[in-house]
């Protein structure tokens, strides 16, 4: 790991502290010996001089007592800073103390002089070394002490003296060069803390979030040796109704049913002792409540771990989840056998499976019971045969007592937690300990087709116990399922008389239909092609222009009453439920502009420019082809016939961000009135003013537009500013676009 900036200054602040505490006792130490040496030595000075350097060099060391405590106390940074700081303060003190050498030095007394001298040396050498890992602070307590030692020693002027000098020299070279190897390996230390601290506490967070993710994962994890015996389970096995304590130390599958260990080691066998990945093992085994759980499990073989030795499973808690499934196919496999017809005892028999899987401990029973009380087995699939006599015999002796008066007064859930604790009933005892069962938990529930009777859903277990806020709902929801069963016959009774009857009229209403259509089409046939033949002159001149005028007025009359009566058809088709769709992927881009070359000629007439907007990337749509052929013409058609001469249509469709395919007919037509936008979307519905009536119209386009764009589940609505034009908006839903991809032609106008 490379040392940071923030490292190297945590160092050198570290290496500065250093310095610091060896000097804590300094403003002690210097005022004592420069006080002695002041008692002692003769000076050729004043006593005040003496007294003032003295009071000078204590002032120094009672600012670096305060200069101290603010260091320890506010130095966390900047290092830079307090060296500086710090090494000013020494270098004053220092010169402050080498002031002895002038005040004491003696002319002619070599002894006194040589020991000036030497207390200089001596304080350089304790100052090399306690200040040696920070080298700006070790020059600012040398320098001027080793300084003043050489200048005594030349001004000794005697041999020893200069002898002295040049060791003095040496000697300081040397000081120097192991204060810069003190230094080095105080760094190298520092380091190789700081780098082993770093490692510590990122092994440390790894190790942390390791066991945060195993204690609190939703699975549980259990480690086994390579005997299967469990020798760790993580604390969240709590979490499937476990505990730690109680797992280690067992065999891994000493939980399970026989049947369940047979399944799994099976599995394992196919697999090379372990789970295929991303195919988890499912099992059940009953939990320390009593009740049945279900499990999925993966299991990894790590015997050839050195770490592991043995096998790693994750183990889920899948009860919930399980159950749910359960009742969804149970559910769905009662519906099927009902929609195809399957006998009613057949129905319940796998009403009462469904139910025993639920709680794979239990015997269940479907009971059905008319106004008198007689009783009728209708499913018991995990009872021998003889049981439904056994229990009708049963029932007979004891409907009329204690047991079937408590059994017919509750409408809701029955619950005997446990049969042999009816000890006033011998029969009850009797029944239970015949059939190995102690709990006794019945659901009532309607039963329309047995003359106002009722039926009951009866769950029976080996061991006493009430069932669960789950199993209550459970078995309330198989009850429901079981009357849907039972009421179901009477039901198609009466389906299929209203179908019946619903055939009948229908069959009315479209011979009614038909008939209105041939008589109405038929003649209308006729007048429009002898009309079209008059108006084409195809077998000669008619002689007059009025009579040319006269035929395209029938003509187009005859046309206009034929799109009416269109109209009219496909709206009753819409409104009786009867317009069937025919769905198929198509090219939208292609029937837009399908769309707009069979309106070209009447906007051409009124010199109408249609302008697309498409975007290129359009997909392909799931939708009835003629229906929205129908649609782009109405709204084409609407569009060219409320836009005066020279105006403009515009034809857009983009799919939005959130998927929906956005359509739109926009023109520069006469408006709508905001009060009158949903009235042009009912049946027959039209802008009741001279300016609208003039272009004629049934009123049925834009109902029907938005009937079908609602068949294809999409939404339709109208945008409008009187006097400015229209917008005729539909959207369909993202699942009717399909994948298909069309080879799209070149860009019309």
């Amino acid at each position: 790991m490379a040392i940071t900036q923030a490292h190297r200054d945590q160092i050198e602040l570290e290496a500065l502290k250093s310095v610091m505490r060896s000097f804590v006792t300094v403003p002690l130490l210097y005022p004592t010996v420069c006080g002695l040496i002041a008692l002692n030595l003769p000076s050729t000075y004043s006593t005040n001089i003496i007294l003032l350097w003295w009071l000078a060099l204590a002032a120094t060391q009672i600012e670096y007592v305060f200069y101290q405590n603010r260091f320890f106390k506010r130095a966390t940074d900047n290092a830079d800073v307090w060296t500086k700081s710090s090494a000013i303060r020494h270098a004053l003190m220092n010169t402050v103390w080498i002031g002895m050498v002038p005040l004491f030095w003696a002319e002619g007394e070599d002894v006194q002089n040589l020991g000036l001298v030497l207390i200089q040396v001596i304080h350089c050498l304790i100052a090399s070394l306690l200040a040696a890992p920070r080298r700006t602070n070790m020059f600012a307590c040398t320098l001027p002490v080793i300084a003043s030692a050489m200048i005594g020693s030349f001004a000794g002027g005697t041999p020893i003296f200069m002898v002295l000098a040049g060791a003095l020299l040496l000697t300081y070279a040397f000081l120097v060069r192991m204060g810069a190897q003190s230094r080095q390996l105080f760094e190298n230390q520092w380091e190789l803390s700081l780098r082993n601290q770093d490692l510590i506490s990122e092994l440390s967070r790894r190790e942390e979030r390791f066991r945060a993710l195993v204690d609190n994962a939703f699975d549980g994890i259990v480690v086994t040796d390579a005997d299967q015996i469990i020798t760790y389970a993580s604390p969240s096995v709590r979490s499937i109704g476990m505990t730690p304590e109680n797992m280690v130390g067992r065999t891994a599958l000493s939980f399970l049913p026989a049947s369940e260990i047979k399944q799994i080691l099976t599995t394992l066998d196919e697999n090379e002792g372990q789970t295929p990945r991303g195919k988890n093992v499912e099992f059940h085994t009953k939990g320390p409540d009593g009740k049945a759980h279900w499990f999925e499990s993966s299991i990894t073989d790590l015997r050839s771990n050195p770490s592991i030795g043995g096998f790693v499973l994750n183990m889920r808690d899948i009860t919930e989840r399980k159950r749910s499934q359960m009742e969804l196919i149970n559910q769905s496999r009662v519906l099927e056998a009902l929609a195809t017809g399957a006998p009613i005892d057949h129905v319940m028999e796998l009403v009462a499976q469904g139910a025993e899987q639920g709680n794979p401990d239990s015997n269940v029973v479907i009971y059905l019971a008319d106004d008198k009380l007689n009783l009728t087995v209708c499913a018991s699939p995990s009872f021998p045969e003889h049981f439904k006599q056994a229990i009708s015999d049963f029932w007979d002796n004891n409907k009329t007592k204690a047991f079937g008066d408590a059994v017919s007064r509750e409408e809701g859930l029955l619950v005997m937690e446990d049969l042999l604790d009816y000890t006033d009933q011998p029969d009850v005892i009797a029944f239970a300990t015949a059939y190995g069962v102690r709990a006794l938990w019945m659901q009532r529930f309607k039963a329309a087709d047995t003359s106002g009777g009722t039926g009951s859903i009866a769950v029976y277990l080996k061991e006493p116990r009430k069932p669960s806020k789950w199993e209550a709902s459970y078995l309330q929801g198989t009850a429901q399922l079981a009357s849907i069963a039972v009421n179901r016959r009477r039901a198609e009774h009466n389906l299929r008389e209203a179908t019946h009857n619903a055939e009948l009229a229908n069959r009315a209403k479209t011979k009614f239909l038909a008939n209105m259509s041939h008589e109405l089409r038929t003649p209308l046939n006729a007048i429009i092609g002898f009309s079209d033949i008059m108006k084409s002159e195809l077998f000669g001149a008619l002689g007059s222009a009025r009579y040319t005028e006269y035929a395209k007025d029938i003509n187009d009359s005859g046309a206009h009453l034929l799109n009416v009566i269109d109209d009219i058809l496909d709206i009753s088709k819409i409104e009786a439920g009867r317009y069937q769709l025919e769905e198929s992927d198509m090219d939208l881009d292609e029937c837009m502009r399908w769309s707009v070359e069979m309106v070209r000629p009447r906007t051409a007439e009124k010199s109408l420019t249609i302008t697309l907007d498409i975007a290129p990337d359009l997909p392909a749509i799931n939708a009835d082809r003629r229906a929205i052929r129908q649609i782009m013409l109405n709204l084409l058609s609407n569009a060219s016939k409320f836009t005066p001469e020279f105006g403009t249509i515009t034809l857009a469709a983009h799919v939005k961000r959130n998927g929906t395919l956005h359509i739109s007919v926009a023109d520069t037509g006469i408006g709508i009135p905001a009060d009158k936008l949903k009235v042009v979307l009912e049946p027959f519905g039209q802008v009741d003013d001279t300016n609208a009536r003039q272009h004629g119209g049934t009123g049925l386009g834009l109902s029907i537009t938005k009937a079908l764009v609602e068949l294809h589940d999409g939404k339709f609505w109208l945008e409008s500013n009187l006097g400015h034009g229209t917008t005729a908006i539909m959207t369909l839903p993202p699942q009717r676009l399909s994948d298909v991809k069309f080879a799209k032609k070149a860009a019309a106008d």
